[in-house]
C-alpha cells in the first residue's frame, strides 16, 4: 500500500506492477500529485474516484489497481 496526501485528502492505493518496469510506484505518486495540483481544480469540484483510478492505470508498468481509498480529514 502506498499513498499520496495533500492538506485535506489522502489517497491510499495498491497496484500490481509488471516486474521489469522501473520506478512505477514513484511514477504513480508523481502522477497523482500532478492530477491533484490545486491549480487544476475549482472550489467544491468533486473527486471522481473512477477518474483517479483511470489515471493510475495509464501509468506505464501498472498492471491493475488492487486497492484504492480516499480518506478526507
Amino acid at each position: 500500500m502506498d499513498s499520496f496526501d495533500d492538506t485535506r485528502t489522502k489517497i491510499v492505493f495498491e497496484v500490481d506492477i509488471y516486474p521489469i518496469i522501473g520506478d512505477v510506484i514513484n511514477n504513480c505518486i508523481v502522477t497523482l500529485k500532478d492530477y491533484f495540483n490545486i491549480d487544476k481544480w475549482q472550489i467544491n469540484q468533486p473527486i471522481i474516484l473512477s477518474d483517479v483510478t483511470s489515471c493510475i492505470l495509464q501509468i506505464r508498468g501498472v498492471q491493475s489497481v488492487v486497492g484504492f481509498q480516499q480518506v478526507s480529514f
